[in-house]
This record gives C-alpha cells, sequence and structure tokens, in this order.
C-alpha cells in the first residue's frame, strides 16, 4: 500500500491578516509531495522535501496555481540567492540556476554530510554540518564543523 501526503499552497494577501477570517486566495493541492522547505521567486515557488523531490509552481495567477516543473532532487532546505537556488540534502547540495525561474537549470552539486546550515554571499558559500566526518573513504570522529567552497565558477564548486 503506498501512503501518499497531501501538499497544500496558500497564497496569501497581506490585507488578509487584518481580517478577522483566514480567506486564501488560491489553493493548490499534490498528493505526491510532502514538503519540508517553501521558496518564492517572483511568480514562481520552489517547494520540495526529504522524500518528494522539488515541485515548481507558477503562481502568477494567484487565485488558480500552477505546477510547471518537477526535479527528483530530495531536500530539507533551500535558499535563494542572486540567481541560484541551493537545496540541501543529508549529502549534497544541489546548485541550480534560477535566473529564468520558470525552467530551473541543474548546475552542479557539492557532496558534503550532515547539512545542517548553509549560506551564500558573494561566490562564496558557506556549510555548517555536524555529525560523523569523513576523511577520505573512512568515517572519522563526530564533529561541528564549518565547511567552505569557491563558487566564482559555480559548474566546479572548489572546496578551501
Amino acid at each position: 500500500m503506498k501512503i501518499r501526503f497531501a501538499f497544500v499552497i496558500l497564497l496569501i494577501g497581506v490585507s488578509s491578516w487584518a481580517q478577522e477570517r483566514f480567506e486564501p486566495m488560491g489553493s493548490l493541492y499534490n498528493f505526491q509531495n510532502h514538503p519540508s522547505y517553501v521558496q518564492i521567486n517572483g511568480d514562481f515557488v520552489y517547494a520540495g522535501g526529504p522524500s518528494s523531490g522539488m515541485s515548481v509552481v507558477d503562481i502568477s495567477d494567484r487565485a488558480n496555481p500552477l505546477f510547471t516543473e518537477y526535479f527528483d532532487v530530495v531536500g530539507t532546505e533551500c535558499v535563494l540567492a542572486d540567481s541560484l537556488l541551493f537545496v540541501l540534502s543529508e549529502k549534497e547540495i544541489h546548485i541550480f540556476d534560477v535566473s529564468n525561474p520558470a525552467i530551473p537549470q541543474f548546475v552542479s552539486m557539492i557532496r558534503s554530510y550532515h547539512n545542517n546550515g548553509f549560506s551564500y554571499d558573494n561566490n562564496i558559500a558557506v556549510i555548517f554540518s555536524s555529525g560523523r566526518v569523513l576523511s577520505g573513504q573512512y568515517e572519522g570522529f563526530y564533529a561541528q564543523h564549518f565547511k567552505i567552497a569557491d563558487l566564482a565558477d559555480v559548474t566546479i564548486p572548489q572546496s578551501f
């Protein structure tokens, strides 16, 4: 038996918060997605989760959101910076070019284990990890540490 989860996007106008009753502008249901992150980029929403992949939703018609793309990339968090979308998972960070928000393009991936936090600015990515440190092919000691990656050429991330 396959268990399916409901995923709902509710679009809310700022003035809605001032009303006594919550009235969504629009909504969208998907029974194959269980997101843990949602990121807005203009008229597009990127939503995904650790077992669901990433969906792209067009919200230009606020009353009728529409699924436009799906990527089989799992993640627990995403960060939107400049025209890049970073999707963090347990073992890697997937990088997408979202200069055309409707059609994200996969660019590259950073291998990094036990990702707990991420920040990006000025072509530098800082990744906070906690857990077992991998040294070569062998598991090392339990630690919390930062990793720094140079993304001047985002297609070939360089570690410091």
